[in-house]
């Protein structure tokens, strides 16, 4: 079977990520960057839907989205520059 061709930008870039003992391997394509744990297998999507950072993982589940911060695979995406959050609006002076 030929090796199929792919359109300029549009095969995926791909490196190993390590946060704390847990090594990942990073697939970044279009809208989504999914994360394959080495040790265990897990398979997390960090997504940013609307400028806001998503994660599948169970700590944006519980702790992350309810609290509307990003977990430990988006910080550290967002700490490589791969994602970045919306600029927080400049609040407004006060009016005299």
């Amino acid at each position: 079977m030929p090796k199929q061709r792919h359109e300029a930008g549009d095969e995926p870039a791909r490196l190993t990520l390590t946060i704390g003992s847990t090594a990942y391997d990073v697939r970044i394509t279009r809208g989504r960057i999914v994360l394959h744990g080495h040790d265990r297998g897990q398979r997390y999507d960090v997504t940013t839907p609307d400028g806001a950072v998503e994660c599948t993982c169970p700590d944006y589940g519980h702790r992350g989205k309810p609290e509307g911060r990003p977990c430990k695979h988006a910080r550290a995406l967002i700490s490589l520059g791969l994602i970045t959050l919306p600029e927080a609006p400049d609040a407004e002076e006060p009016q005299d």
